[in-house]
C-alpha cells in the first residue's frame, strides 16, 4: 500500500518541482512569483491564461516565431533551453498560481 501511495504521489512532486523552480528562477523576473504581473507593463498576467494559450505561446517563443507586445527576443531568451516537456509542465502548473 505504501508503495501504491509513494508512486501516486512522487510524479506529482516531481511535476511540481521542476515547473516551480522554472517560475522561481526564470519566470518571476518579469512576472512575479505568482505570475499575476505583466511582463514591463506590457503583457498579460501569465496566470489569467488558459493551459492551452500558454503552451501556445511558450512554444512559439522558444521556436523564435512569436513575438507578442515587442518581447520575442527577450521570451526566446528565456525559454529556448525547454523541452516540450518542461513547457508542458509550466503550462499545467502556472494556471494553479
Amino acid at each position: 500500500m505504501k508503495k501504491l501511495i509513494l508512486l501516486t504521489i512522487f510524479p506529482v512532486l516531481i511535476f511540481a518541482s521542476s515547473a516551480q523552480s522554472i517560475v522561481s528562477n526564470v519566470c518571476s523576473e518579469c512576472h512575479g512569483t505568482k505570475m499575476d504581473e505583466s511582463g514591463m507593463g506590457v503583457s498579460m498576467a501569465p496566470n489569467t491564461l488558459t493551459q492551452a494559450e500558454i503552451l501556445t505561446a511558450l512554444q512559439g517563443y522558444r521556436d523564435g516565431t512569436r513575438s507578442e507586445y515587442g518581447m520575442g527576443s527577450t521570451m526566446n531568451e528565456k525559454v529556448s533551453e525547454f523541452s516540450d516537456s518542461e513547457l508542458e509542465e509550466l503550462s499545467k502548473y502556472i494556471p494553479t498560481l
